[in-house]
């Protein structure tokens, strides 16, 4: 049973054109037209929609695109996520960083880190998560 309300893009100034790709791959994805997707493009904005979000159900599914020069701002930001959120937000990272350093990207906090291109890999992980 899907427990997962949305997915949320983080979707900052350096890194606004990664899920361009991505939203026009989900929206080919019949089977996933249930699960909403939202984009924030703020930390504020990320906090909001994931409060909004669980009001609706347990989980959410976070998607943080960034590149190696971000690192400290994402560090911080996923420690603030866990700390608020805990285990009602799944953290996927995408991007340069994630996939030049899977490992260290998942020791940051995430549940998932994409490696390449993630039009292919997203709705797999997306259709995993929500079969639960």
């Amino acid at each position: 049973m899907n427990d997962f309300a949305a997915l949320i893009c983080y979707y900052s100034r350096p890194n606004r054109y990664s899920f361009h790709a991505l939203l026009g791959a989900l929206d080919m994805q019949e089977d996933l037209a249930a699960l909403p997707v939202r984009v924030a493009d703020s930390e504020d904005a990320l906090e909001t929609g994931i409060d909004a979000a669980l009001g609706k159900q347990p989980r959410v599914v976070v998607a943080i695109s960034f590149a190696t020069p971000q690192i400290r701002e994402i560090d911080s930001l996923v420690k603030r996520l866990c700390e608020r959120f805990g285990e009602s937000v799944f953290l996927l990272a995408g991007g340069p960083h994630a996939t030049a350093d899977p490992a260290g990207t998942l020791r940051m906090g995430f549940g998932a880190a994409i490696r390449g291109e993630g039009e292919e890999t997203l709705p797999e992980l997306l259709r995993t998560l929500v079969a639960g």
